[in-house]
């Protein structure tokens, strides 16, 4: 078996919480699960199976998915990892990850703002999302150290190797780096 490649979203709101996802009951793999905030596979098609149009099929999940409409333009890709996971007995993640970060210049907390937590979840596809919540990244991580059964293993490794890139980069302490080009290998 060959990896395939996906992508992951990791979507800030101007409080520099992460827009987390539980995933949906009915998912074929680790359903009920946190995890970031959309992840997919591109289709097979030039609009997004390229590296320059990968954007597109983000554009389009996240809609599908959270009903949150984004620019292709916000995304900055900051990493690529490989991973395998087993999700049950039939089924398991072999992947190549694309991942991406972005953030909302409104805040996911104003009452106004259409992508608040209540709103989102009005119209968050129930067939793919259980429940949203907007984290701290140190709050994220200390949760995964007690309790790492509530989270995908993409995030988990995401997080633990590059939780603390995200969080400087949201805070100023680093400046944003485009992604070196090197694609990590990580076991669960």
């Amino acid at each position: 078996m060959h990896p395939h490649r996906a992508f992951s979203i990791f979507l800030f709101d101007s409080k520099n919480r992460l827009l987390l996802q539980k995933r949906a009951e009915i998912k074929v793999t680790f359903p009920l699960l946190w995890t970031n905030t959309c992840c997919s596979h591109p289709l097979n098609v030039e609009s997004e199976n390229t590296p320059e149009n990968i954007n597109n099929a983000l554009v389009k999940r996240i809609k599908y998915e959270l009903g949150i409409d984004t620019d292709k333009n916000m995304y900055k890709l900051f990493d690529k990892i490989l991973y395998r996971a087993p999700s049950n007995e039939k089924y398991e993640e072999y992947e190549i990850d694309y991942l991406f970060m972005a953030k909302f210049d409104k805040d996911s907390e104003d009452d106004e703002f259409k992508y608040s937590k209540n709103n989102l979840k009005k119209i968050i596809n129930k067939d793919e999302v259980d429940d949203i919540k907007f984290e701290y990244i140190d709050d994220i991580l200390k949760d995964m150290e007690k309790h790492p059964e509530r989270y995908t293993p993409w995030f988990s490794i995401v997080m633990k190797n590059k939780g603390k890139f995200m969080d400087d980069v949201l805070n100023g302490r680093i400046q944003f780096t485009e992604f070196d080009g090197i694609i990590k290998k990580f076991t669960d």
